[in-house]
């Protein structure tokens, strides 16, 4: 049986429409900074471009929000624009163009 996972993310999610038009996926898959995920019933599979943060599922009792990172830490946003900076483009301006936030991007186990 699978479950939800949620993923929490800063960066840029590469699901939305506007984003995939503009994007290599086979250009950004192995670099450092692309997140994808696996969901068995997605159309389409869970990616982004950033770093993840945390994580939880829905297979346990409860979740304690105080043990989740939900924000980023001055190490994440360096780790953010180090993933950035190491791209060509037109994936790097691409990406640098759009604003880079926190977001739960979901999967399934």
């Amino acid at each position: 049986m699978s479950y939800a996972i949620a993923n929490v993310i800063y960066g840029v999610p590469l699901t939305r429409d506007e984003i995939l038009e503009k994007v290599s996926i086979d250009d950004l898959d192995g670099q450092d900074g692309f997140l994808s995920y696996y969901s068995g019933g997605a159309d389409v599979q869970p990616m982004a471009f950033g770093v993840a943060l945390s994580e939880f599922d829905e297979a346990t009792d409860y979740v304690d929000m105080r043990t989740l990172q939900i924000m980023p830490t001055g190490a994440d946003l360096d780790q953010y624009q180090r993933c950035l900076d190491q791209l060509e483009d037109p994936e790097k301006s691409i990406l640098a163009a759009e604003k880079p936030f926190v977001f739960i991007l979901w999967s399934t186990s």
